[in-house]
């Protein structure tokens, strides 16, 4: 809730910010789950506290709950300090790194972490340059 520019009140968007961080929060930990369960990595117990949940322990979902915050309150301090400024992205451009990534994900079928991230960043990018293409313009989303 702190940010090293107090004058962004970052505190009165807090509210706004519960929901996207706890609903990509809860689809990363299902994620990491089935990962888990499927064999795909593990948790060394030497080196985690020991309470599990979902088969995860407590510092990988609490990962997922506070790197979505973090990363949303640079996101704010970047937009606040380069303001409107934009990059020239073109959406075919975007068509064809999403359309890229998807291919490239088909060199890994039969390893599922790394074909199911690099599919999805693929799909992610698509859809992010289809629908909020005013998003990817921004210099603040790319710093």
């Amino acid at each position: 809730m702190v940010s090293f520019f107090p004058y962004l009140s970052y505190y009165k968007k807090f509210p706004y910010v519960l929901f996207p961080t706890f609903a990509g929060g809860l689809f990363f930990v299902a994620w990491d789950s089935i990962a888990t369960m499927l064999g795909d990595w593990s948790f060394n117990p030497e080196y985690v506290m020991g309470i599990s949940f979902a088969g995860l322990p407590l510092e990988e979902i609490l990962f997922f709950v506070f790197v979505p915050y973090s990363l949303l309150l640079l996101y704010e301090q970047a937009a606040f300090i380069f303001k409107d400024r934009t990059v020239p992205w073109k959406q075919g451009a975007g068509y064809a790194a999403g359309m890229i990534l998807i291919l490239v994900s088909f060199l890994f079928i039969g390893k599922n972490y790394p074909f199911m991230a690099i599919f999805t960043a693929g799909i992610v990018v698509l859809g992010m340059s289809r629908f909020y293409h005013d998003i990817m313009v921004r210099l603040a989303f790319w710093a």
